[in-house]
């Protein structure tokens, strides 16, 4: 029992002096729990009212994506200058040291690679996963607009239900269709729609045209996503306009998985060229001297090019020219239109496998580097040809790319030079002094010192 014998009756009980009710510093949380808002006090800085966000978690529906092939070497040293970090709950565990004070986002939605339609989502996370890994806030996909629009919404109201019951706020990230256009008003829609069925904050694009209004009608934080990869400079200007018209964060992610929009000159220019030139071949008996495109060689391979045409479309290539369906004026014979494929990703079917038809993928590429690398990422190495306005360069680029043969500027193929691959397309070499060398057998003596 204690003794209270010496306890003084003078007390400082301060009843001069009001309880002071400190208020919430982030827009919309003011009514939520304790516990939810300490989750976002940690998610977005007190003292200013933002955040950087760090976002991996595209390996998700895109494998080891260019950048994020190893997290523990692009991703971790960056740790100490992110605020939050976004990632699944797989490279969590295996990757991210535990003593990171970076607030944990946890993508909470997944189902389908980006082989298939990316909207047919499902949450695919427990919420005592989450509380297990001592999450800051989970993070589903919404396709507003999208195939799958109803089911991704309700994703959404499930996690907003579960977070709620258990005090972690629900990040919703608005992603944008094939058919979706990226403008102000869309993303009112879509910002709008996520807040009012629960979402905590909403992670969304950036527009220069009519940002203002996005953040204005919508009733909870905006994290704009990184989009589009840019010059380092540009980036930082893109952040500063969009918190200066009302987003409470970035989101910088790491990864580089470029795609140029349709919209971009170069690319157009480069699409229309070579449809131009596949309308320009003339298909028909090999020994016409009009031909220009014989048949293939069998049923077999006339099926196996035309599947693989199917597939580029049903992974998402832009058909420019040609198509899988036979030739006009030419219903016998295994003939096969040339075939054109724009927006193609480095990751699909057309990209990464050989095709052995008339079948042109068109990839964008950011530089010389970019080119240089989407060029060595196959598993494939058996030609290739490299054009530029300078022979210098343009040989300088061709020694870099791990293939057999390199044709620099439209180079005549040369029967005097070894001719081989590299990688899946096999060693050793025909033709040349090397050629010959395959048929040597060599000898050692092994003579006493």
């Amino acid at each position: 029992m204690a003794d209270t014998d010496g306890a003084s009756e003078r007390r400082d009980f301060h009843a001069d002096v009001p309880q002071r009710t400190e208020g919430f510093f982030l827009k919309g949380s003011a009514q939520y729990d304790w516990g939810m808002r300490n989750r976002l006090a940690r998610i977005f800085d007190p003292a200013s009212g933002r955040t950087v966000m760090l976002a991996f978690d595209h390996g998700y529906f895109q494998g080891p994506t260019t950048g994020l092939e190893r997290i523990d070497l692009s991703i971790v040293p960056l740790i100490p200058w992110a605020d939050t970090l976004m990632l699944t709950r797989g490279a969590l565990r295996t990757m991210i040291p535990a003593a990171a004070r970076s607030a944990i986002v946890l993508r909470a939605s997944g189902g389908p690679s980006v082989l298939k339609e990316l909207s047919n989502e499902e949450i695919a996370l427990d919420i005592e996963d989450a509380i297990r890994l001592n999450a800051a806030a989970l993070a589903v996909q919404v396709f507003v607009g999208g195939e799958h629009e109803t089911k991704s919404i309700h994703n959404l109201t499930r996690l907003v239900d579960a977070g709620n019951r258990y005090g972690i706020p629900i990040l919703a990230v608005t992603a944008v269709g094939k058919e979706m256009v990226r403008d102000a008003k869309y993303f009112r829609l879509a910002t709008r729609i996520c807040a009012e069925l629960g979402a905590h904050y909403v992670k969304t694009y950036y527009v220069e045209d009519g940002f203002e209004t996005v953040t204005s009608c919508c009733p909870v934080p905006i994290v704009i996503a990184g989009g589009k990869k840019q010059p380092e400079l540009d980036a930082l200007t893109m952040a500063r306009n969009a918190i200066e018209c009302g987003a409470s964060g970035v989101d910088m992610v790491v990864y580089d998985d470029v795609q140029i929009e349709p919209s971009d000159a170069s690319f157009q220019e480069a699409a229309k060229f070579a449809a131009e030139a596949a309308k320009g071949f003339t298909l028909g008996d090999p020994l016409s001297e009009s031909t220009r495109l014989g048949p293939l060689s069998s049923r077999m391979q006339l099926d196996r090019v035309r599947s693989y045409i199917k597939k580029g479309v049903e992974e998402g290539a832009e058909l420019v020219a040609g198509g899988a369906d036979a030739p006009e004026g030419l219903p016998g014979g295994y003939f096969v239109k040339p075939t054109v494929f724009g927006k193609v990703k480095n990751s699909m079917t057309i990209a990464q496998e050989e095709i052995f038809g008339p079948v042109l993928a068109i990839i964008p590429y950011r530089d010389e580097e970019d080119a240089v690398k989407i060029a060595n990422d196959s598993p494939y190495g058996l030609a290739g040809a490299v054009w530029s306005k300078d022979d210098a360069r343009a040989q300088k680029v061709a020694r870099r790319i791990r293939a057999g043969q390199i044709d620099v500027n439209g180079g005549a193929f040369n029967m005097n030079a070894p001719f081989g691959g590299f990688k899946q397309s096999g060693h050793g070499r025909e033709a040349g002094v090397y050629g010959l060398e395959e048929f040597l057998e060599l000898k050692s003596l092994q003579l006493k010192g």
